[in-house]
């Protein structure tokens, strides 16, 4: 049976690799302007060429993604509708991700500690 502590330590672990990758998505956000994404920039620093764009919604959201992070709001919504959730909803996860982890990792010291 798994105890209660070992199913939170999961979530913990999986929240911060979940805010890894919104840290991601926010960084390049602010790295490169929405054109530059339009335009493959991404890919190219990574070393692989730019596929070609379909047009699809995650394409949109790293646009409007890169255009909240130089503050172009209407331009963002403009991209994705939800653009503004998910950039807000992203910040979120990026910030208690590693909060959650240190706090569940520091619980269970604790509660060693007493145990003494």
């Amino acid at each position: 049976m798994v105890s209660p502590h070992d199913l939170r330590l999961a979530l913990a672990w999986t929240l911060a690799a979940l805010a890894l990758f919104a840290a991601l998505a926010l960084a390049l956000g602010c790295a490169f302007a929405p054109e530059a994404i339009a335009q493959g920039a991404p890919w190219r620093l990574a070393g692989i060429a730019a596929p070609s764009c379909p047009g699809c919604g995650l394409c949109g959201m790293s646009r409007a993604f890169a255009a909240l992070g130089h503050g172009r709001v209407a331009e963002a919504v403009g991209h994705n509708t939800l653009a503004l959730a998910a950039w807000l909803l992203a910040w979120l996860v990026a910030l208690s991700g590693p909060l959650f982890l240190a706090r569940t990792l520091t619980s269970r010291r604790r509660a060693c500690r007493s145990l003494r």
